[in-house]
């Protein structure tokens, strides 16, 4: 996966397409993704897929094995009101964590959805309803 190039990241990369959490865990590089506007969320461990889960969830909670044969518990998701949350956990010990701000520029990539939905809304309304 060469799109990141290997930058550890404090706050998650948010692109069009991928909210993107990037950590190192004893010398295994850890990327945790999460569609913008797809339903897909992916874990990769030193450039190999080693999750790809596809729904409309909120909260995607996974343990995954790194090559060392230690489990990483991943917990990953979506406050109310945009605000995101990541953690990662090795038996009792925090590997990552990151709880976010609200985040207005979630807001500013939903805002015109929530406006197209309510005027297509209306007009098919008003179109079959009369």
């Amino acid at each position: 996966m060469n799109l990141e190039n290997n930058i550890i990241k404090d706050k998650p990369t948010i692109s069009r397409k991928w909210l993107s959490f990037i950590f190192e865990h004893k010398g295994n590089q850890i990327i945790v993704r999460n569609g913008s506007l797809n339903p897909v969320a992916e874990i990769w461990v030193n450039d190999n897929l080693v999750h790809t889960e596809r729904n409309w969830n909120l909260v995607m909670d996974q343990t995954i094995t790194i090559p060392s044969g230690e489990e990483i518990n991943i917990r990953f998701g979506y406050n109310k009101f945009g605000s995101i949350f990541m953690t990662a956990k090795s038996n009792s010990s925090t590997i990552y964590d990151y709880q976010g701000q609200k985040d207005l520029k979630m807001w500013l990539y939903l805002l015109p959805l929530l406006l197209l939905g309510g005027f297509s809304g209306y007009y098919l309304a008003t179109y079959f309803l009369g």
